[in-house]
Parts: C-alpha cells; sequence; structure tokens
C-alpha cells in the first residue's frame, strides 16, 4: 500500500511538470481557474502530451484520494452525487455564478442558505416555502405530500421500517463521534457531586453515557420524545448522545432563549455541532472562536475541498438538537433543509445566534478533517 501511494504521487508529479512543459512549449497557458471559459483558454488541450498528462493526474489523484481518505469519507462521495446534482441545479437556476462573478474576487460568503434535494429548486421557488423558517415547509414535505414535520413523521405508525432504519443510520453516525469527544470540554471532576447535566434532545443518551462512564459523581437527565425515551431506558439498562441544526434560527432562538432563562450564573452550555467552514479565506481565523481550527494551505481550497465534505453533506440533511450539562449535541444525517428546513452554521453565524438568546461562546474544540464531524462549543450565560 505504502509503494503504491508514493507510486501514485510521483505519476502526479511527472505528469504536472509534463503538462506544464507542454504549455509552455507550445505557447497555450494553463487556463486561470479565475477566469470565463473560452475556447482560447482550452486550446492546450488540443495537444496529446497534454491529453495524456491530464487523464494520468486525474485518475492518479482520484485513487491517491480513495486510498487516504477513512472508508467512510470516500462512500459518502460516492453516495451523495445526487445532493451535489440538486446544489449545481439550484445555483444555476439562481444565476449564482453571475452574482459571485459581479461580487468579485473579494466576496466572502452568500450565507448559509441553499439546501438542496430533488424538491429543493421547487420549494425555494414556492412563494409561501421559500423564505420559510417553518420544519414543515421542508422539501421533505413536498416530496412527501404532508404537512407535518419530519420528526412527528418518523413516530407515526406507517413509519415504523423508516423510523427503525434511520435509528440505524444514528448508530453508524454515533461511531464515527470519538469516543472521548467531550472528556476535556470541560472539566467535569470539577462539578460537585450530585451537579444535573441536563441532555436536551439527548436520544437515547449515548454521548452522556460516555461522560457518566467517567463522572459518576453527576446526575444526568436525558430529554426527548416519550418514545425515544422508552428505547432510552432499554438502552441505558444494557449499558450504564444531539439539535441545534435540526431547527431554523427562529426556532433555535426560542430553544437558546429558554435555556437561558433556566440557566445559573455557572450554567455551561456545551453545543456539539458540524461547524461549517469557508470555502474562502476566513478573516476570524485568528479569533478565539476558531481554537484548533486550521485552514488548509494554499493553494487547496481553504476548507480541504471534498477531504471535508462530511459537514455539507449534513448540511445538505437533518439535525438532531441533543446535548450535554444544558448542551446541544447534534447528530447530522443526510438531508438538513432537505428533511427539516434546518441547517448547519459558521462559527460566525453560531456566535451571532448565541449572543441574540443572552449566551457567550468562552471556548471551541475545532478540529481538522475528518475529525471535525463533531466540534463542542462551550458558552456560558451573558
Amino acid at each position: 500500500m505504502a509503494a503504491e501511494i508514493q507510486q501514485l504521487s510521483d505519476l502526479i508529479t511527472t505528469s504536472v511538470s509534463a503538462l506544464l512543459r507542454e504549455c509552455e512549449d507550445c505557447n497555450t497557458p494553463f487556463p486561470d481557474p479565475n477566469q470565463p471559459l473560452t475556447p482560447e483558454s482550452e486550446a492546450f488541450r488540443a495537444s496529446q502530451v497534454v491529453i495524456d498528462a491530464t487523464n494520468v493526474i486525474a485518475v492518479s489523484a482520484l485513487q491517491l484520494a480513495s486510498r487516504v481518505l477513512p472508508p467512510h469519507m470516500s462512500l459518502m462521495n460516492i453516495v451523495s452525487g445526487h445532493y451535489k446534482s440538486a446544489a449545481l441545479n439550484t445555483a444555476l437556476e439562481f444565476n449564482v455564478t453571475e452574482i459571485l462573478r459581479e461580487a468579485g474576487p473579494q466576496v466572502f460568503s452568500i450565507g448559509d442558505s441553499a439546501k438542496f434535494s430533488s424538491q429543493l429548486l421547487e420549494n425555494l421557488k414556492d412563494p409561501i416555502t421559500g423564505r420559510s423558517h417553518e420544519p414543515n415547509h421542508a422539501p421533505f414535505n413536498r416530496a412527501f405530500g404532508v404537512d407535518i414535520p419530519v420528526w412527528p413523521w418518523f413516530e407515526t405508525q406507517e413509519q415504523t421500517y423508516r423510523r427503525r432504519r434511520f435509528a440505524i443510520a444514528m448508530h453508524g453516525i454515533a461511531q464515527m463521534q470519538p469516543s472521548d469527544l467531550l472528556d476535556d470540554v470541560l472539566d467535569w471532576k470539577a462539578f460537585p457531586r450530585g451537579s444535573i447535566v441536563v441532555d436536551v434532545g439527548g436520544g437515547i443518551g449515548t454521548s452522556s453515557l460516555a461522560v457518566v462512564k467517567k463522572n459518576n459523581h453527576l446526575n444526568f437527565v436525558i430529554q426527548d420524545s416519550p418514545m425515544i425515551c422508552t428505547e432510552a431506558t432499554a438502552y441505558w439498562s444494557k449499558n450504564l448522545k444531539q439539535i441545534l441544526h435540526d431547527w431554523s434560527d427562529p426556532y433555535c432562538t426560542r430553544f437558546l432563549t429558554e435555556l437561558r432563562a433556566a440557566a445559573t450564573p455557572k450554567t455551561k452550555l456545551i453545543l456539539v455541532d458540524s461547524i461549517i467552514a469557508y470555502a474562502c479565506r476566513d478573516p476570524t481565523i485568528e479569533s478565539g472562536l476558531n481554537s484548533g481550527y486550521k485552514e488548509a494551505p494554499a493553494p487547496l481550497i481553504p476548507n480541504y475541498g471534498a477531504a471535508n465534505v462530511m459537514p455539507y453533506l449534513v448540511d445538505l440533511a437533518v439535525r438532531d438538537l441533543k446535548s450535554g450539562f444544558l448542551a446541544y449535541n447534534n447528530h447530522r444525517v443526510v438531508q438538513l433543509m432537505v428533511w427539516a428546513n434546518a441547517q448547519e452554521r459558521t462559527i460566525g453565524h453560531l456566535d451571532t445566534l448565541l449572543r441574540n438568546t443572552g449566551w457567550r461562546i468562552v471556548s471551541t474544540k475545532r478540529r481538522s478533517p475528518p475529525g471535525n464531524f463533531y466540534e463542542p462549543v462551550v458558552a456560558v450565560p451573558i
């Protein structure tokens, strides 16, 4: 395997050199990706040397990526094609390319808005659902012809099979979470015996279980729907875990405001979510909000591109408000806005949401991909 990786790297290096040398010899510059596509910019591709080098570079790079990426990320890159197609279709229909071109090379972000799947474009064009924050105005509702949010829908008798399949998917997602994810987010040992940890929307309590095993002096309360709590009872009896991303900003504001009202001056709010990185350079990278986060070195895309695909796929999916110590511990599945009309958030977006509801971020635990699927954020009352 090591020899194969080195061989692939050597093929890319020699082929890039051959491609650039041929472009120089033929006086056909390699195209600038920031410039429009024209027949002149593509003239270099007529050379057989360039054709051969391009093929070797492309297949070697793809094969190298498949060898070095974790298997689950390689698989997600394959099975997520329908999201990418929906995103491309929406970008074309809403003239995103022209908007970005008019904004110029210094444009920072077009916002955390478009989330896509098969019904996404139609949903965004609809004057009723296009700007709605309601969870029953998601593309999911249009696709299935129902008028209730996805979570109550899952709990109906008719969706027993889908609910079980979803639970299996959630179990798989849980296995991608480091077992020590919350260990050093807070000094759990410092809390007095009997301190209460509330896992809001905690599912069956997977994340809380990992903490309680090492901190049995704490009292844990798992909050979720009655059906989930029944399953949690069985789970905890055998064994001695995530919601903000499941909801749009108006709903998250309600949750966070309620939690702020219930908080004491010593309360710690932990949000375990995927923090969406910008595809461009982030001017807040040196701020305290980004502790531990490193952008990819130039000329790579700052967010690590395809090696960091998971948070963006989840942003096209659902969210699962879970928490620990008045904490949100969020699972992501496969269709955030598509299923629940919700979204993942950048660190700046999250900071604004928290400040507007009476919270202040005091620390983050950001990671480089692929370990950035969950990135705990600790906030305290303002």
